[in-house]
């Protein structure tokens, strides 16, 4: 999606819906904007009760991303809760739609509807069964062998560690020492 309009020293207002896949709106999904030119975030906010969320940004490229914020982890820490994903609805970062603006011009319509993810628990302990005071992981898609480094988010408080991946087949990867 590219829009063009008259003045580009004008900050550009992004915006849009999330739900789930039933339609109702979710409140506090955390929306990030990513710039294409850097691959860091530059910007962020959360959906209020009606699942909409507003973001300022200046012109530029940008993926939008959406995921249940850290407070979803706190609150139903058992909970599958919902698949990160970036407009126009994928899981991936690599698959996902750019939104280029220029001009100041608002950009709405940036909706998107997250799937139910999965919760994988792993218990990362040494041969006598102490746990690990220190683990990394990587996700790889179990198809194609490649690292998923945009996907899943990760909580180890020092064991299970706990990932929330979206649906699909994955093998994960667990370090840890002591």
């Amino acid at each position: 999606m590219t829009l063009q309009a008259g003045r580009a020293d004008q900050p550009h207002t992004l915006g849009g819906a999330v739900t789930d896949t039933q339609g109702d709106p979710l409140a506090g999904i955390r929306i990030g904007l990513i710039s294409v030119a850097t691959g860091h975030e530059v910007g962020s906010t959360f959906t209020g009760r009606d699942g909409h969320w507003t973001a300022d940004t200046p012109d530029g490229s940008y993926l939008v991303q959406a995921r249940p914020s850290d407070r979803w982890t706190w609150v139903a820490p058992d909970a599958a809760l919902w698949a990160q994903t970036y407009w126009p609805g994928t899981t991936r970062a690599a698959d996902a739609t750019p939104v280029t603006v220029a001009g100041g011009e608002p950009v709405d319509g940036l909706d998107l509807a997250l799937a139910d993810g999965t919760v994988v628990r792993v218990n990362v302990a040494d041969e006598s069964g102490h746990a690990l005071r220190f683990a990394g992981y990587d996700v790889y898609d179990a198809d194609t062998g490649e690292r998923a480094t945009d996907l899943g988010t990760g909580q180890y408080d020092p064991s299970p560690l706990v990932l929330r991946l979206p649906p699909g087949s994955w093998k994960v990867l667990v370090r840890g020492f002591a």
